[in-house]
């Protein structure tokens, strides 16, 4: 950490491998401070550093400058990516998504792991998504690791009730994690939005013809359910992957960004103008069903806006993807000015 108008650092503990993406920085009682730190290293580490207290600051007796010397801001393992099944332990290349899971005030995390530096370095480690809930993770807990939670790979569909972040299995901790396959990464941060989650991995391929070696490979975008790990689109019938979960595509994508949908009013009037050319389908039409399947998630007092929240990715060759329509809900509410 450092001081914004110095420049000068004021905090600085060492973690176990290098820290390669951003932190997640999160205000979790919205108070409007940030209070707690996530970040993941490429040594497999996920730590939280929680900074609630005003932590001790020191003056330097010649310069005069600031540091904080507070123990209880020191960073803290949480989660192990040791695999239980190969022994590897998966480099994490992106910030955790923090989620705030509603049913139980706490707060889940989302993240993959792969080597993103090097998209087809080649150590025969599979990779791997979590979703795992801060249940109270503290200074002196052991770190957790993935035995702890359920394997949901063989899974094409959880079983009926199942919410392992609300009510997990007997003898598990809150949370699920997915198997990739050998070699295959993580390559966007994790996005999440009401109850969706998407990440996206990449399947790395290296094609050699004669004197020439060709690297390419392919993307699986994966939309789940966040608390089940369940295919958010249902029946898959063409480029799916991982049970219906993921969509493959044969180019590498971006992290995904969401746009406002279109309304569907139309540009000029046929009528009036002979000229009017119709409007052409919204890009995100043939996912009606996903709409139809999230407005499950929402109150049952939701009024729904004739509009969605898309979210879409753009791919190496500049075309652009939906990856869901999120609905849009309004709940009426009656204000009283005092």
């Amino acid at each position: 950490m450092v001081d914004v108008e110095t420049g000068k650092a004021i905090y600085k503990r060492q973690l176990d491998g290098s820290a390669p993406s951003d932190p997640a920085a999160v205000d979790t009682d919205q108070d409007g401070y940030i209070d707690t730190v996530y970040i993941g290293t490429t040594a497999g580490s996920l730590y939280k550093a929680n900074i609630r207290t005003a932590g001790t600051f020191v003056q330097d007796g010649t310069t005069h400058e600031w540091s904080i010397t507070d123990t209880a801001w020191d960073p803290f393992k949480i989660f192990d990516t040791l695999q239980s099944d190969t022994g590897k332990r998966g480099p994490i290349f992106f910030p955790p998504s923090v989620i705030f899971a509603a049913q139980l005030g706490k707060y889940a995390l989302a993240f993959g792991t792969g080597d993103r530096w090097n998209l087809w370095a080649q150590d025969a480690t599979p990779g791997r998504l979590y979703v795992v809930l801060d249940n109270g993770f503290a200074k002196g807990m052991t770190a957790t690791n993935e035995s702890q939670y359920q394997d949901i790979t063989s899974f094409n569909q959880a079983p009926a009730g199942s919410n392992f972040l609300v009510s997990p299995p007997l003898g598990l901790l809150p949370g699920w994690f997915l198997k990739l396959g050998t070699e295959e990464r993580m390559i966007t941060k994790p996005f999440t939005l009401s109850g969706l989650s998407i990440f996206t991995s990449y399947d790395p391929t290296t094609t050699v013809s004669g004197a020439v070696c060709a690297k390419s490979g392919t993307s699986n975008i994966f939309t789940v359910y966040t608390s089940t790990g369940d295919p958010i689109k249902g029946p898959c019938t063409t480029d799916c992957c991982a049970g219906g979960r993921c969509t493959q595509k044969s180019d590498f994508v971006t992290n995904p960004f969401v746009e406002t949908s279109a309304t569907k009013n139309p540009p000029c009037d046929p009528h009036v103008d002979p000229n009017c050319a119709p409007l052409a389908p919204p890009l995100c039409s043939g996912l009606s069903a996903v709409t139809t399947k999230l407005m499950g998630l929402f109150p049952s007092n939701c009024q729904f806006a004739s509009f969605t929240q898309d979210i879409k990715t753009i791919q190496s060759d500049n075309g652009i993807v939906c990856i869901a329509p999120v609905p849009v809900c309004v709940v009426r509410k009656n204000w009283k000015e005092n």
